[in-house]
């Protein structure tokens, strides 16, 4: 963790300056709000795999075989955030190293990022409806990669203005 990189969040002039940032450039809400991008991208995975499990939707096989595997590390990475959220819930601002925080959030993600790294292009040609719902799932899992790496480079900033689900 580099100290220099989270005071440098901290007294950056661009957000102190920002009415929309002002309130929000601290610890608190910065993690905060990467939980809960977390959260919507992993939730959002989990309703697109829903859908494409429905009976009304025809969707290959190996497509559902290749995002159901994916399913439980995917719960588990959510039940793992949500216990990490109840952990830290009610602490006292002055015990909270919110860096190091934020480092623990996303080492919640890491069994996530190995599949994502590994995600081969499926052959989208038969139905544009399976298209659109490969497209979405893929979207959340390159949302909580693209989390991950920030979180891992300390990147603060971008980790505060950036939405990284839809």
């Amino acid at each position: 963790m580099d100290v220099k990189k989270w005071e440098a969040f901290l007294s950056d002039p661009e957000l102190k300056s920002n009415q929309n940032y002002r309130n929000q450039h601290n610890g608190a809400y910065l993690f905060g709000k990467i939980s809960h991008d977390v959260l919507a991208c992993l939730n959002n995975y989990l309703a697109v795999l829903s859908l494409m499990r429905s009976q009304d939707v025809e969707v290959r096989k190996e497509t559902l075989d290749w995002f159901g595997a994916k399913k439980g590390v995917v719960e588990t990475a959510v039940t793992k955030i949500y216990s990490l959220l109840e952990q830290t819930e009610g602490l006292p601002e002055a015990s909270r190293n919110w860096p190091s925080d934020i480092k623990v959030l996303g080492s919640k993600l890491s069994s996530i990022q190995k599949f994502v790294d590994k995600f081969q292009e499926i052959d989208l040609s038969d139905t544009s409806v399976e298209k659109n719902l490969v497209t979405m799932a893929t979207a959340n899992l390159r949302g909580v990669q693209a989390i991950y790496r920030d979180v891992q480079a300390e990147n603060y900033k971008q980790l505060l203005t950036t939405k990284y689900h839809d």
